[in-house]
C-alpha cells in the first residue's frame, strides 16, 4: 500500500461505488451459477489435480468467504459455526466421503448472495471510507473480497473439463 491518503468518497460517489460492488457481486453469482449447472454431487467431488481441491469446496469456500464479507459489513454470519475451519483460508478439500452435499453448498451460495447484496445497500460514505485496524478502508476490502470470488469463478472451468463438461460461456 502506498503512503498516499485515498481520496475522500462523497455520497455520490459513495452511491455509484455500491451500484459497481453489487454489479460485481452479481455478474460473480451468476457466472458461477452458470458454471455449476451440471455437475453432481459425483463431480463436486473430483480433484482437479491429485493434491488439489474439488468443487465441493471451491463453493463452501465462496459461500464461507462471502460469510467473511458480511461480517466486513457487520452482518451475522450466515454459514454454521466451524464452516471456517472447513473452507476458510488454508484448510484443505475433504475426501469425497466427507464432504458436505452440494446441494447445501449451493443453497449457502444463494443464501450469502442475497445477504451481501442487502448489506451492501445499506453502505454510505462514511462506511466505505471507515479503516479497520491495519489501515485499509471497507471499500478496498470489498472490492478485493470481490476480485478473489472473481478468481474461484474462474476456475470452474478447469474443474468442468476435468470431468467432460465444457463451458457455458464460451
Amino acid at each position: 500500500m502506498s503512503d498516499r491518503t485515498a481520496p475522500s468518497i462523497d455520497q455520490n460517489s459513495a452511491e455509484h461505488l455500491k451500484r459497481s460492488l453489487a454489479a460485481a457481486q452479481k455478474r460473480n453469482h451468476r457466472v458461477m451459477s452458470m458454471l455449476l449447472e451440471g455437475i453432481d454431487q459425483d463431480a463436486s467431488v473430483v480433484r482437479l489435480l491429485e493434491d488439489g481441491g474439488h468443487v465441493n469446496w471451491l463453493v463452501g469456500h465462496v459461500a464461507a468467504s462471502r460469510d467473511d464479507v458480511l461480517e466486513l459489513l457487520g452482518a451475522a454470519r450466515t454459514m454454521y459455526e466451524g464452516s471456517d475451519a472447513r473452507y476458510g483460508y488454508g484448510s484443505k478439500p475433504e475426501a469425497p466421503s466427507d464432504a458436505a452435499t452440494l446441494e447445501s453448498l449451493l443453497a449457502a451460495l444463494e443464501l450469502t448472495n442475497e445477504r451481501v447484496l442487502q448489506e451492501l445497500e445499506k453502505l454510505d460514505a462514511a462506511r466505505l471510507e471507515a479503516t479497520d485496524e491495519r489501515g485499509r478502508r471497507l471499500l478496498d476490502r470489498l472490492e478485493f473480497a470481490f476480485w478473489h470470488e472473481g478468481y474461484h469463478v474462474g476456475q470452474l472451468t478447469l474443474y468442468r473439463k476435468k470431468v467432460g463438461l465444457s463451458s457455458p460461456i464460451g
